[in-house]
């Protein structure tokens, strides 16, 4: 008598929506992923390593959230190994989110020398070598002087009322 068995071939799960790849250190980082099987059966992972700053919450079914905020020795690429499985086998998969350092804003100009009952203002500009917006915020500063935002990524110094002859402050630059 001969018997006839059916083959069953199962196809690995495998990543079907990677992460976004890229954040800047001193940023927070949040992403998602996905995993599917070919066959539609149900999913699940198995985080096997990944970087300390990386939180990763399941969703369900091969989904998950991820979240963070790497520092600057996060530099370059953080691996996240994972093992994704269905009810028959199982296949590893690798994510990469690279971690790029964040240059620190310069200013672009310095303050002008401001005369004494004379009205005074100056546009104190920045950039970000990286092209993200610029905070600019006086740590400290005479009284007589105001900071005003022209909404452009820049701050107008401007003189109000003072015997001062020199301007002396304190500036620090913050990344939105």
């Amino acid at each position: 008598q001969t018997c006839a068995l059916p083959i069953f071939s199962n196809a690995l799960p495998r990543i079907s929506q990677a992460p976004a790849s890229r954040v800047f250190s001193g940023a927070p980082y949040v992403s998602s992923f996905a995993s599917e099987d070919p066959e539609g059966i149900q999913i699940g992972f198995e985080v096997l390593s990944k970087p300390g700053w990386l939180a990763i919450q399941p969703n369900g079914n091969g989904r998950a959230s991820l979240s963070g905020t790497p520092s600057a020795s996060d530099a370059g690429d953080n691996r996240i190994q994972l093992r994704l499985f269905d009810d028959l086998d199982s296949a590893p998969a690798t994510l990469t989110i690279t971690v790029i350092p964040n240059k620190l804003p310069k200013l672009v100009n310095s303050p002008t020398a401001a005369r004494e009952d004379q009205a005074y203002s100056f546009a104190l500009l920045a950039n970000d070598p990286d092209g993200q917006p610029v905070t600019l915020k006086a740590l400290s500063k005479p009284a007589w002087l105001a900071f005003s935002d022209r909404g452009d990524g820049d701050r107008k110094s401007t003189r109000l009322n003072s015997s001062h002859l020199v301007i002396s402050y304190a500036v620090f630059c913050l990344k939105k």
